[in-house]
């Protein structure tokens, strides 16, 4: 009788042990975060692509994928290295380093123009809440390639203006560059 009391007691114990061990596990286990925030979006963008569209679907996974966000600060971080590496000559001169970086500014301009389209795609442009335009960063970044995009389409306009001192009297394309490598530097 002894025997089996005595392996109750320690059955007894090392279930009690066992017990406050997962107790214990489970008050100091990480607790499941849970976000708050839903993302609500427009039912229709551009007044026809609805949600199950397959179009505006890839839109919003490219847009939301984070390597597309790391892709999009690498071609940032490369405009910042062309805008610090080109070199401003007087009267229009030019060396064969810039007329290089004037073609790159084309594949940049290319670049966040995509971008801003597949964000257009994926939030629509203005009537819904969390659209495009909505955001004061995206805002921001549509005015600069529109402006970037009319620029680069009309090469007959002045590069510079007779009323600004000659100090600031800059092609567009380098007021795009700057332009765009600070608003795209601190939304981030």
């Amino acid at each position: 009788m002894n025997g089996n009391a005595g392996a109750n007691r320690s059955d007894t114990l090392n279930s009690s042990s066992s017990t406050s061990t997962q107790r214990k596990k489970r008050e100091h286990a990480k607790k499941p975060v849970q976000s708050t925030t839903t993302v609500i979006r427009a039912p229709r963008a551009l007044f026809c692509l609805r949600l199950g569209n397959p179009i505006r679907m890839a839109a919003i996974a490219i847009v939301e994928w984070k390597p597309f966000d790391i892709f999009i600060l690498l071609a940032i971080f490369a405009n910042c290295v062309a805008l610090g590496v080109a070199k401003p000559f007087p009267e229009d001169d030019s060396n064969a380093s810039n007329h290089a970086l004037e073609r790159v500014e084309y594949v940049f301009m290319i670049i966040f123009t995509i971008e801003t389209f597949m964000k257009i795609l994926a939030y629509g442009l203005v009537m819904h809440p969390s659209a495009y335009i909505r955001s004061g960063w995206n805002l921001l970044d549509f005015v600069i390639v529109v402006v970037g995009f009319f620029f680069y389409t009309s090469p007959h306009l002045p590069y510079s203006c007779p009323a600004l001192p000659s100090q600031i009297n800059n092609p567009p394309e380098k007021v795009f560059h700057f332009t765009v490598v600070c608003s795209k530097t601190t939304a981030f």
